[in-house]
């Protein structure tokens, strides 16, 4: 990471400020240069997007399964007008889905 002093009217750039796409066998590789300010100072990095090598594990499938279904659940929840925070409902449907009650009242 490089600390960078941009001319004035541009001193505060964030975002990528290029990438370039490489197509393997294996997948596309992302590379992308990106600009951010933090503690008052400008940052550049270099950022690599690589595609996974291993399949998920039983335990991640596990875990994304059950996170998409208590997201939908929240969202189902708010739809139907609760007014509570998003945080408090996420609290309840994870209570009830680690006590195996997976089914919502309707």
């Amino acid at each position: 990471m490089a600390n960078c002093l941009f001319p004035a009217g541009i001193e505060k750039v964030s975002g990528t400020l290029s990438k370039s796409t490489i197509v393997t066998s294996k997948g596309v590789i992302t590379k992308r240069v990106i600009a951010c300010v933090r503690n008052g100072k400008q940052k550049i990095y270099i950022r690599e997007d690589k595609p996974r090598c291993t399949k998920p594990t039983e335990g991640e499938i596990a875990a994304r399964s059950s996170f998409a279904f208590m997201a939908s659940e929240v969202s189902r929840r708010m739809a139907n007008g609760d007014k509570r925070p998003r945080k408090l409902i996420w609290a309840e449907v994870k209570a009830e889905f680690k006590k195996g009650d997976t089914h919502a009242e309707v």
